[in-house]
């Protein structure tokens, strides 16, 4: 009771998470085209969203001092890496796609995207528990900062999705809101990168600094 009450946002994040992957599952059991689409779609999204969820985790906890941000990070990247897993088997499971035979490499440049940043994913998913932290050491920092290559590579994989498959022109009602979306995330994806880079975290760490400090009298 004490762990649950002390990581209540952890557990929130993931139990709002779980509604919605339950909600995406319910929905992938209706055979029409027009639900699979919709579940296919918004599994991507989900995707992505809970990705930008754990990059952002950092730069509120760097920027802001929100130190329970950083208790997100894990969870929201394993969610990510979750939906992103969802997306790919209702990929490959749909009839009119022959993915392993050709599909692969005829021109499909983003699908080869999008399995790079699923591996990378993957990779985080497996090494991110207390084992895999003392067997890599070092290492294992620098294999996490991959996690910012699977955002860019999911956002260019989205971008090229929607603009090269032919499946994508279907799976959304209004393909102009789904375009600027994923733009936005794209956006998004570049500014969490930017605020990485130590010459950025540098200049603002100065400005606070550099700011007054109010005394107050006794």
């Amino acid at each position: 009771m004490k762990r649950l009450t002390k990581d209540w946002q952890g557990w929130l994040l993931s139990a709002v998470a779980l509604v919605i992957m339950v909600s995406l599952l319910r929905q992938s059991r209706f055979g029409t085209s027009a639900f699979q689409n919709q579940v296919f779609e918004n599994a991507a999204k989900w995707a992505i969203r809970f990705l930008l969820i754990s990059l952002a985790m950092s730069p509120l906890n760097t920027y802001f001092g929100w130190r329970w941000a950083v208790k997100l990070r894990k969870p929201a990247g394993l969610w990510a890496f979750g939906f992103a897993v969802l997306h790919f088997l209702l990929y490959v499971s749909d009839e009119s796609v022959n993915f392993w035979a050709g599909t692969l490499f005829e021109k499909s440049n983003y699908i080869l995207i999008g399995l790079a940043a699923l591996g990378i994913l993957a990779a985080l998913a497996a090494t991110s528990y207390q084992w895999a932290m003392k067997k890599l050491g070092k290492n294992w920092k620098r294999l996490h900062r991959l996690v910012y290559v699977a955002g860019a590579l999911a956002a260019v994989h989205a971008i090229l999705a929607f603009s090269m498959s032919k499946k994508s022109l279907i799976i959304s009602s209004e393909p102009s809101l789904l375009r600027y979306e994923l733009i936005l995330y794209a956006i998004l994806m570049t500014i969490l990168l930017v605020l990485r880079i130590p010459a950025v975290r540098g200049l603002f760490k100065n400005r606070r600094r550099a700011q007054p400090q109010i005394v107050r009298e006794v």
